[in-house]
C-alpha cells in the first residue's frame, strides 16, 4: 500500500485524472483506508476552488468566495 507520503506527491494528478491505472489504483485504496489523507484531499480541493475564485477579476469580496471559505471551515470541523 502507498504512504501518506506518496499520495500526497500525486493526489493533485489522482484529482485531475491524470494518473495511470495502477498509480490511481493505489490512491483510491488508500483513500479509503486513511482519513487524514481524505482530509488532506479535502483541504487541497477547498484551497483549489478559494485560488480559482479569487484570481476571477470580477470576484472582489464576493459571496463566492465567502461560500468557499465558509464551506472550507465546516468540511474542516466536521468528521470524514
Amino acid at each position: 500500500m502507498m504512504s501518506c507520503e506518496q499520495v500526497a506527491a500525486i493526489v493533485r494528478d489522482h484529482d485531475q485524472g491524470t494518473l495511470p491505472g495502477r498509480a490511481r489504483l493505489g490512491v483510491r485504496l488508500h483513500l479509503m483506508m486513511c482519513g487524514a489523507c481524505r482530509r488532506y484531499l479535502r483541504q487541497l480541493r477547498a484551497a483549489m476552488r478559494l485560488t480559482q475564485a479569487a484570481a476571477q477579476p470580477e470576484a472582489g469580496p464576493s459571496t463566492a468566495v465567502e461560500d468557499a471559505a465558509l464551506a472550507a471551515f465546516r468540511t474542516r470541523r466536521d468528521p470524514p
